[in-house]
């Protein structure tokens, strides 16, 4: 646990990870749409982690509670983000 005196600290923190991830994911997008579009499979097996990641990134941009517990994205987003994506 946090104390409430570094919580702004932390959230800095927090943030400057984030912006890191976001390029490290934006570099595995670009590596995914290098795979030929023909091996639909292949690319669909990449994108789906890279897509969890986004959402749960997404969860946890800006906000302070991911600190103190974990961020993590549900089910049906999961289930959602596998029809989409699936989608022809």
């Amino acid at each position: 646990m946090f104390l409430t005196e570094n919580r702004d600290r932390a959230i800095r923190v927090v943030v400057r990870l984030a912006d890191k991830a976001e390029r490290y994911l934006s570099n595995g997008l670009d590596y995914i749409m290098l795979l030929p579009r023909a091996q639909r499979r292949t690319r669909l097996f990449c994108i789906w982690p890279l897509l969890f990641a986004v959402k749960t990134l997404a969860i946890s941009r800006n906000n302070g509670a991911v600190i103190a517990a974990e961020a993590k994205i549900t089910r049906p987003h999961v289930k959602r983000i596998v029809a989409v994506s699936s989608l022809n």
